[in-house]
């Protein structure tokens, strides 16, 4: 079957592009959430023949759409990405959205058949949202073997703005040094040791509670993707528990849940003084790994794209007027009144 992954963006440099090749570009979530699976489905699959751009071939079974373009951040919608959506979904009446994890304020396009979310408790319309497990980062440089069972290196791979004020105390760095570990943190400042795992033996999967948003619903939207890292690259997770966290991992086997700074401490003595249970946390985390390879992810996505429901052309006509209409009504007031007041050519 042909599906066709639909963007306006400029994606010259996808069309041969091979994420495990060259992991280092497309680090946004528009990238990992809907370029890659192009990418891997393009190259991998049996069943899926995948193309990209701005206009689907004729025989496109499906179309994928992120709604970081079709919204991006706004409640409204982007005019003429939405223009141009409507035109291709009256070509190919099925329509997945990538949602990723944009908050429910901003709504699918009327027309969406199925919508992809990053965990089930992102789910608020069974009957359309399905939620599909995250890739794990590319390039991942996997813990060194010979470290064997040691417990000395803490990481936490974040961006500088969700670093917990916590993490950078002198209390906590110094209780974690008389624990015998060390804490490293790695940012966007420097990119190539974001995936670089080779001297981490605890994988600490937090982030900063920002004062005006609603932690417990805005991170209940994000993929497990710190926690899916970890495994993948052979270090023990240290997670809070957040909605994606714990609707994959499990507590004391292939996930330590952590409350709080004095969690993670205590956590960090623990796995030091009992070496037996680190191996096991450890072990399980690689077993959880390869639920999450990129080939079992993929299969998921080519069971999800295999049964999309089908919408007639007749139901689809009355969404894509309200496509129109509200981007249409987007457009500022002025703008409409001298296009509306624009003399007409005589014929």
């Amino acid at each position: 079957m042909r599906v066709h992954f639909w963007t306006l963006r400029d994606v010259a440099d996808v069309a041969d592009w091979d994420p495990d090749g060259n992991p280092g570009i497309h680090l946004d979530g528009f990238g990992h959430s809907f370029l890659e699976p192009y990418a891997r489905l393009r190259d991998h699959s049996d069943v899926i023949r995948a193309t990209i751009g701005a206009t689907a071939p004729r025989g496109t079974h499906v179309l994928v759409a992120s709604l970081d373009e079709v919204r991006g951040w706004r409640s409204r919608p982007l005019v003429r990405t939405n223009v141009h959506l409507a035109a291709a979904v009256l070509r190919c009446p099925r329509l997945v959205i990538v949602r990723n994890d944009l908050p429910p304020r901003i709504a699918a396009p009327s027309p969406t058949s199925v919508e992809v979310v990053p965990n089930r408790a992102s789910v608020l319309d069974p009957a359309r949202q399905v939620p599909v497990r995250p890739l794990p980062q590319r390039g991942l440089r996997p813990r060194d073997a010979a470290r064997a069972d040691r417990i000395e290196v803490m990481a936490l791979k974040a961006m500088q703005a969700n670093v917990p004020e916590w993490v950078t105390e002198p209390g906590f760095t110094r209780g974690l040094a008389r624990a015998g570990v060390t804490l490293r943190v790695d940012t966007e400042v420097d990119p190539t040791a974001w995936p670089d795992f080779t001297d981490v033996d605890l994988a600490l999967c937090v982030r900063r509670h920002h004062r005006d948003i609603d932690a417990d619903r805005a991170y209940g939207r994000k993929p497990a993707t710190k926690l899916v890292n970890a495994w993948c690259a052979g270090a023990i997770p240290l997670a809070a528990r957040e909605s994606g966290y714990l609707e994959v991992g499990h507590d004391a086997r292939d996930t330590i849940f952590v409350d709080g700074p004095e969690d993670v401490l205590e956590a960090a003595r623990t796995l030091v003084a009992d070496r037996a249970l680190a191996e096991r946390v450890r072990t399980e985390g690689r077993r959880r790994a390869e639920e999450f390879a990129a080939h079992a992810v993929m299969a998921e996505w080519e069971r999800l794209l295999s049964d999309v429901p089908p919408r007639t052309r007749l139901t689809v006509a009355p969404h894509l007027v309200v496509m129109s209409g509200r981007a249409v009504r987007a457009v500022p007031r002025r703008i409409r009144r001298a296009l509306s007041s624009r003399p007409q050519a005589s014929g």
